[in-house]
């Protein structure tokens, strides 16, 4: 019975050893995909700031037009998205808001670039 004994503990550690591996592999697991998931979620909250801030920009240019020309807020293609721009810069030329949204505009896009690569989108 004696020789049982350390045969039986030491089965018990490799199956310890074993479970403690299975645990570990499972965190890193999650920690793997945890990384991307919160890249994306920064990425995709910059992209709500960015939209918030660039319908407030229009809204500040359309308070300035007459009504007969103000911009729409449908069909955003890229020529109308630097008309709104460079009325902004006429209306308000010491504004920052057009900085802040590039700013947000250039971090979603190394956010979601960041988020891609994580995810193994480039491999």
């Amino acid at each position: 019975m004696c020789s049982l004994l350390p045969e039986t503990a030491s089965a018990a550690k490799r199956i310890d050893k074993g479970l403690i591996l299975k645990a570990l592999g499972a965190k890193f697991a999650m920690a793997a995909f945890g990384w991307p998931l919160g890249l994306f979620l920064i990425a995709t909250g910059l992209s709500i700031l960015a939209s918030v801030i660039f319908l407030m920009i229009v809204g500040e240019v359309n308070r300035k037009l007459p009504d007969d020309q103000q911009i729409s807020y449908f069909f955003w293609y890229a020529t109308k998205n630097r008309k709104v721009l460079r009325l902004y810069r006429h209306f308000y030329p010491q504004s920052r808001m057009v900085c802040l949204w590039r700013l947000c505009v250039g971090l979603t896009a190394i956010f979601g670039l960041a988020f891609a690569w994580k995810f193994g989108f480039f491999r």
